[in-house]
């Protein structure tokens, strides 16, 4: 399979190793990342927005994967002002339309676009896993990741017959967290941990999966967090 991933953080980079295992061709754009820290030799890498990055491709995909948010904040101070929060809704809002829109033309007949969403699209943060460090979900967020599992069962459905189209929402995958947030997180989840990146991967490699009959759909990957 030819593969696009947007993104090369934590997922975007775990998710790439193991498609290039499966002896998949895997391109990757990251307008932020260092191109030094990539094994070029393995992937097809261009350090574009997906914006860019589709001027000028002619190629086409059987798969698309957004791992990107290209505007998070893990602190939230109550007193920032209203324009920061906007700000962020509408850079991450542009890269997810941009991709729903053009995605038709870079996507082979059959082929699916799976976006990353969150848990905290349709789940309310337990604000007691946050006490003890500073770490907090911000309102834009929740905002983004919301509208973008709801968004999906429309583009799901007016590329219908075209291409799939999915959302996965994972919980808190460990990335170097503070001792008492891991501790925290850990009494909500089945494992009494948090997730590890490889176990997102998992759920994307079913999502891009020939034949599962799965489109319009938010899989749900949380090690039961939400329940």
């Amino acid at each position: 399979m030819d593969i696009l991933i947007i993104g090369y953080g934590l997922i975007g980079a775990e998710l790439s190793k193991e498609l290039k295992k499966n002896s998949h061709n895997v391109t990757i754009i990251d307008p932020f990342f260092e191109k030094d820290k990539i094994d070029e030799k393995s992937f097809s890498f261009f350090k574009l927005t997906f914006q860019e990055f589709f001027k000028h491709n002619k190629r086409k995909f059987d798969a698309i994967i957004n791992t990107a948010y290209p505007s998070k904040r893990d602190k939230y101070n109550p007193l920032d002002n209203v324009e920061e929060i906007a700000r962020s809704i509408l850079v991450n809002s542009e890269l997810i339309f941009s991709l729903f829109e053009n995605s038709i033309k870079i996507l082979k007949k059959d082929g699916v676009l799976v976006q990353c969403a969150s848990i905290y699209g349709f789940f309310t943060p337990r604000f007691e896993i946050y006490e003890g460090n500073d770490r907090i979900t911000p309102p834009d967020y929740i905002f983004i990741k919301a509208g973008l599992i709801a968004t999906t069962k429309y583009y799901a459905k007016k590329y219908f017959g075209w291409f799939r189209v999915n959302t996965i929402s994972f919980g808190g995958v460990f990335n170097n967290h503070e001792n008492n947030f891991v501790d925290n997180y850990g009494k909500h989840t089945y494992s009494n941990k948090m997730m590890d990146s490889a176990q997102v991967v998992k759920g994307i490699l079913y999502l891009i999966s020939d034949g599962n009959g799965v489109t319009g759909s938010n899989l749900i990957v949380d090690d039961g967090f939400t329940l």
